[in-house]
């Protein structure tokens, strides 16, 4: 079991409100800039985390498949979260998003994965000495 279903396994079980995350690696320099120049938005060297937190979002926001078919959309399903890494580092789309409620950025990464197009929402929070991408939510539109 890969540490993201470990983590998504956690979050569907918890009842207390745990919060933990994962660090899946940080954004490499190449890539970095390739992001930078297509949003404006500065990640060298981000760390990119996934917590129950957004995993519990995005499934109680784009988990209902009824609800999303309402929305032109797809629900999300417990395994989708395992694409996470692989959209954020071979996306075939990125922009910048808005604004969290926090006043975190947003970047919005989309894939295409077996004829649906993953769309995934990461906030940049920066401290002094490191910047990290954070997980928000994730949505499935289909092709």
């Amino acid at each position: 079991m890969s540490k993201i279903s470990e983590l998504v396994s956690f979050a569907l079980a918890d009842t207390e409100s745990v919060y933990k995350e994962i660090n899946f690696g940080n954004i490499p320099n190449y890539k970095a800039q390739e992001i930078n120049m297509k949003t404006m938005v500065a990640v060298r060297g981000a760390k990119q985390v996934l917590s129950t937190y957004g995993i519990k979002h995005a499934l109680s926001s784009h988990g209902d498949h009824g609800k999303e078919s309402l929305r032109g959309q797809i629900g999300i399903q417990p395994t989708d979260f395992e694409y996470i890494p692989d959209i954020i580092s071979n996306y075939n789309s990125v922009e910048k998003g808005n604004a969290s409620k926090k006043g975190e950025q947003a970047i919005l990464f989309k894939k295409e994965i077996k004829s649906r197009i993953y769309h995934v929402v990461m906030n940049l929070r920066t401290a002094k000495d490191h910047t990290t991408l954070a997980f928000a939510t994730m949505y499935i539109k289909s092709k």
